[in-house]
C-alpha cells in the first residue's frame, strides 16, 4: 500500500508547477497512431456536447510519453497499448491505479481492393505463389504494432512454417500498410481492419476467425499532468459512451461491451 501510495505521489509531483502560458485549451488529449481517426472525431463531439475545448495531440506513444514527462502538459492519454500506459506510469505519468479500456484494434487479412487473388482465410496466405506481407515480431513488453498479432495468427491456424516461402516483405511501422497493397508489393498483409476502413479505394478487408483475431484493447488514462481532473475524467467517461463507441465501430475498431458502456449525463 504504501509502495501504491509513493508512485501515486510521484506521478503528482511529476507534473506541479505548470506555467499558465501552457494551457491554451481545456483539455489536451495525447493519442497513438492507431486511434488518430476515432480520437479526432469524438474529440469535436465532445466539443459541440460540453462546449470544452479538446486539443489532440497524435504521435508514437513514447515519444507522447516523453513529451508529456518534460513538458509537464497533457491531460488525457489514448495509446493504441496497455504497454504505453506502464510506461507511462513508469515516467510518473500515469498513476498505477488509472488505465481503462475504452475500445479495441481488430486484425484482419487486408488485400488489394476487389482481392483479385480471393484470399479468404488465413491459410489462404500459404498459397504458393502469393505475396504476403508481414510486421515483423520482437519479444519484450513493447511489441511492435501488429508484429505479436501476426504471429499469434499464423501459430493458431498451424502455418507459420508454410507461409515464410511466400513472405516477401517486412513492415518496419504500421502506417506502411496501405502502400504495400497500393504499391502492389504484397497480395495481403495482415494488419489492423481500421485500415481497410481509413483506406476503402486501396484495400478490402477478410475477417479472421475469433479464435486467431485477438483484438487489442485501447486503454485511456487520466494523467499526473491533468490540470482539471474532473475535466480529464468526464472526457475518459465520454471515450465509453454510446456515442463515442459507434464512432470507434464506424472506423473499424471494436467497441466494448454494452453492459461496460458508461452513458454521458448529456445523452
Amino acid at each position: 500500500m504504501r509502495g501504491l501510495l509513493a508512485l501515486v505521489t510521484f506521478a503528482t509531483v511529476v507534473c506541479l508547477l505548470l506555467p499558465a502560458s501552457a494551457r491554451a485549451v481545456d483539455l489536451q488529449v495525447y493519442g497513438g497512431l492507431a486511434v488518430r481517426q476515432p480520437l479526432t472525431e469524438i474529440a469535436k463531439l465532445y466539443e459541440q456536447r460540453t462546449g470544452v475545448k479538446v486539443s489532440v495531440v497524435i504521435g508514437p506513444p513514447r515519444e507522447l510519453v516523453t513529451r508529456m514527462a518534460e513538458s509537464k502538459v497533457g491531460d488525457v492519454f489514448v495509446p493504441g497499448s496497455y504497454w504505453a500506459i506502464d510506461l507511462a506510469r513508469s515516467k510518473g505519468i500515469v498513476a498505477k491505479t488509472e488505465g481503462e479500456t475504452v475500445g479495441y484494434l481488430v486484425p484482419c487479412i487486408a488485400v488489394e481492393k476487389g482481392n483479385p487473388q480471393s484470399v479468404r482465410s488465413l491459410k489462404d496466405l500459404a498459397r504458393p505463389g502469393l505475396r504476403v506481407a508481414i510486421r515483423s515480431d520482437t519479444e519484450g513488453p513493447e511489441k511492435p504494432c501488429l508484429g505479436d498479432i501476426t504471429t499469434s495468427a499464423l501459430k493458431s491456424a498451424g502455418i507459420a512454417e508454410k507461409v515464410k516461402p511466400n513472405i516477401v516483405a517486412s513492415i518496419d511501422k504500421c502506417d506502411q500498410v496501405p502502400a504495400a497493397l497500393r504499391d502492389k508489393k504484397a497480395d495481403a498483409v495482415i494488419c489492423w481492419t481500421f485500415f481497410a476502413v481509413r483506406f476503402p479505394d486501396d484495400m478490402d478487408a477478410v475477417s479472421l476467425p475469433e479464435a486467431a483475431a485477438k483484438a487489442r484493447p485501447i486503454p485511456a488514462a487520466v494523467t499526473a499532468c491533468a490540470a482539471d481532473p474532473a475535466v480529464a475524467r468526464a472526457f475518459v467517461t465520454f471515450l465509453r459512451s454510446p456515442s463515442a463507441q459507434r464512432v470507434f465501430v464506424k472506423r473499424g475498431y471494436r467497441g466494448i461491451p454494452p453492459k461496460a458502456e458508461q452513458a454521458h449525463p448529456k445523452e
